[in-house]
């Protein structure tokens, strides 16, 4: 369909049902960038003997948290899928990355060194779905992630197939049920969101009228979500755009006179944090509930019923069933 037929709706927060619910978040531990599924929790542990970090593991049904011995400079970057955490490390004194991938069920940490020759300086992005592993490279300026090519590797046969190639700079990207979602900066900060189809390699839709400055984009099933901007002025800010793959409507799910960051989104159920707190929308429902009244809230993610998020250095865990 011709974007020019596309239904665009903008629904404002003044619009909006808006709820102010009070939830009880759990205090799973120190560290930092959580990472939710349907059954664990899994962030970055500070160790202050020696400033490395570790891998905690929360087993939300058991409430046992399980701490890795391993030490890293850094570690980070996680995507869970089913029984698998992907993610990234540097070892202490080293300042290039390396993915790995650990299994839940068997326990099996596992290095993938084939892809070290592909690792952008910090490796900014990777997914993880079925079998495979979405990576990116820096094949220009690996310092500002000029030229970045999105790379599939196949964890069974371990062959590596390059999946989209771009000049420009890549600005994250997400993969869900077969489709990548990606956002490049194509000009002094103009930046194009883009769906492409895995299954049929091609790219299906472009998605613009959400402002000139755009980020953080994120999938799930048929919904998008990612925030945008129309300019850099002071007074302009950051707000929440969804864009659903079957209506092919865009909404605007904030307008605020302040800046709502950090998106993230599990089928018909969104979260972002601002100045205000952590907040959650139902696109089911129109209803936009503050769930954390506390502008100290970092990276939050939602799975399910179960949202996760920093503040300080404190992970913590709200139940919303």
């Amino acid at each position: 369909m011709r974007w020019g037929f596309l239904i665009i709706s903008f629904i404002f927060l003044f619009l909006t049902s808006f709820v102010s619910a009070t939830y009880t978040p759990t205090l799973l531990g120190s560290g930092y960038s959580p990472e939710v599924s349907e059954e664990i929790v899994v962030w970055s542990m500070p160790n202050n003997t020696d400033g490395t970090y570790q891998m905690e593991i929360y087993d939300i049904n058991n409430n046992e948290t399980t701490i890795f011995p391993e030490r890293y400079w850094i570690i980070g970057n996680w995507k869970i899928f089913e029984n698998y955490i992907l993610y990234t490390y540097m070892n202490i004194g080293n300042t290039t990355s390396h993915y790995a991938i650990y299994n839940l069920e068997t326990k099996e940490n596992k290095i993938l060194p084939e892809l070290d020759e592909f690792t952008c300086n910090g490796a900014p992005y990777s997914d993880l779905e079925e079998n495979k592993v979405y990576f990116v490279s820096c094949e220009i300026n690996p310092i500002y992630y000029k030229g970045n090519y999105i790379y599939e590797y196949d964890l069974n046969t371990k062959e590596i197939k390059k999946i989209i190639s771009k000049n420009d700079r890549l600005q994250g990207f997400e993969v869900d049920n077969q489709n990548i979602f990606y956002l490049y900066e194509s000009n002094q900060y103009e930046r194009d969101l883009t769906l492409f189809s895995i299954q049929e390699n091609k790219q299906n839709k472009i998605i613009k009228n959400s402002g000139k400055y755009l980020s953080s984009p994120q999938i799930s099933e048929d919904n998008l979500v990612w925030i945008g901007r129309r300019s850099l002025n002071s007074t302009d800010y950051w707000q929440v755009f969804n864009y659903n793959l079957k209506t092919e409507e865009i909404k605007q799910i904030t307008n605020t006179n302040f800046h709502n960051i950090l998106p993230d989104i599990y089928q018909n159920k969104i979260v972002w944090k601002s100045p205000l707190g952590l907040f959650f929308y139902d696109l089911d429902m129109g209803v936009q509930t503050n769930l954390v009244n506390s502008p100290y809230i970092y990276y939050p993610k939602i799975y399910g019923d179960k949202v996760v998020y920093q503040s300080g250095v404190r992970i913590y865990l709200i139940d919303l069933s």
